[in-house]
């Protein structure tokens, strides 16, 4: 398993995790076209490279494969950044990689003393993937995707 900064040409494969994992956890929680919508727009070639070359963006690949990504904001001036996603394709849950993206992640953002991870609060695998990690909920809040109510909640490390 190695871990590494995404570049211009993991594009297609970090859709194809994206939309892989966005299926599989948010089903029942987030109605499929709305899914869609935010997959086409989050996930296109143009969003994607304006991300990785912006942002720390790490790919987590299995032999030649990516199975997971995470998205990370800079450290601002006040030491935090934000986790903005990370996702595994479920066929490699269980096997650490979450954690390592996680551990890398950490380790790039230098100075880092806050992190902070919003999550939908019906997204029971991720809420307990952060606080089996040592986050704790920070808040709470009502966000809207395309029309569709979120209850979100806001996560933090550090």
């Amino acid at each position: 398993m190695d871990i590494r900064k995404a570049t211009r040409e993991d594009c297609r494969a970090i859709r194809q995790v994206a939309e892989t994992t966005w299926h599989y956890t948010y089903e029942g929680i987030i109605p499929s076209g709305i899914q869609e919508r935010f997959l086409q727009a989050a996930y296109s070639d143009e969003a994607l490279e304006r991300r990785i070359g912006a942002s720390l963006f790490l790919v987590a690949e299995e032999g030649r494969e990516v199975v997971g990504f995470a998205h990370y904001s800079k450290v601002e001036e006040d030491h935090s950044a934000n986790l903005f996603a990370i996702y595994v394709l479920p066929a490699f849950h269980g096997k650490k990689i979450g954690s390592r993206l996680l551990q890398e992640g950490i380790r790039n953002l230098v100075g880092l003393q806050a992190l902070t991870a919003d999550v939908e609060k019906e997204n029971k695998s991720g809420m307990v993937f952060y606080e089996s990690r040592g986050f704790h909920k920070a808040g709470e809040f009502t966000e809207e995707l395309y029309g569709h109510r979120l209850q979100t909640v806001r996560m933090k490390l550090l």
